[in-house]
């Protein structure tokens, strides 16, 4: 999907009047490309290893830039457009963040086919959310520890029947996931929340009610910007509490800083926390 949109619409955003003018979005900022080989290969090491210090900044400023306006927010969800958006390593970014500054912080990888924030952290579950939703597994068995931050991660294993069950039966609306957040609020100070790409599949919008905020995420003049104004569209149409779009990849000083935006209260969502 994402090469033909891209060769049909291929100008992407760049700058906070773009964000602004074709999302209606609060501009949050930008996270620049990585610089060292080894950040290239895991940015979200940035945080932890301190190689790449730009980078390792951008992620603190963005993490800032997410909960100063709105530090009652405790369920944060990223999403994008299309993949290659880099919402998987800024979530588990952002949450390796939150969990260094001390919050009990809990990463769930909800991009079910891709599992992308389980391969980041190198974890290879032999069980994970869909086997804590199922009954197959408690919480405690299927949660993973990074041993670099204390961040927890409830990852996806790639039991190909669970997930074909889940797309089926919209797992994400299911009560049991309902009762799962409700867990996970008494648990952790922070829930992450890596969703899948919004133009691939309904599973990010069926989250929408159990989320307190939403983090749009964008590669910068790359991502069509026609394909990030529906995706966002989208996610507008859940009356999803959006915090921003944050560009990714952009070369160095393209990145500027966000702008101060003073958050509305969080909404209640009709269903939330059903």
């Amino acid at each position: 999907m994402a090469a033909p949109l891209q060769r049909l619409f291929p100008r992407g955003l760049s700058t906070s009047r773009d964000v602004e003018r074709w999302t209606g979005l609060p501009y949050l900022g930008s996270i620049p490309r990585a610089e060292t080989a080894a950040s290239q290969s895991h940015p979200s090491a940035a945080v932890v290893e301190y190689d790449d210090p730009a980078l390792a900044a951008a992620f603190r400023t963005m993490h800032a830039a997410i909960f100063e306006p709105r530090p009652a927010a405790q369920i944060v969800a990223l999403s994008s457009a299309l993949p290659k958006d880099g919402k998987t390593t800024c979530s588990v970014a952002l949450a390796r963040v939150s969990a260094l500054s001390g919050k009990r912080t809990v990463l769930v990888d909800c991009d079910l086919r891709r599992r992308s924030a389980s391969a980041e952290l190198n974890n290879r579950p032999a069980a994970g959310l869909l086997e804590v939703i199922s009954g197959q597994a408690t919480l405690d068995q299927a949660l993973y520890l990074d041993g670099f931050t204390r961040l927890s991660l409830l990852p996806t294993s790639n039991n190909m029947y669970l997930v074909r069950k889940a797309v089926v039966q919209d797992v994400f609306s299911d009560p049991r996931m309902a009762e799962l957040v409700s867990v996970l609020e008494r648990r952790f100070d922070h829930v992450f929340f890596d969703t899948p790409p919004l133009l691939a599949v309904a599973d990010t919008r069926l989250l929408a009610r159990h989320v307190d905020t939403f983090v749009f995420v964008t590669r910068w003049k790359k991502t069509p910007r026609e394909a990030v104004k529906t995706a966002v569209d989208l996610l507008k149409s859940t009356r999803a509490p959006l915090a921003g779009l944050m560009l990714t990849q952009a070369p160095p000083g393209a990145a500027a800083k966000p702008h101060v935006v003073t958050a509305p209260p969080l909404p209640m969502l009709a269903g939330r926390r059903a």
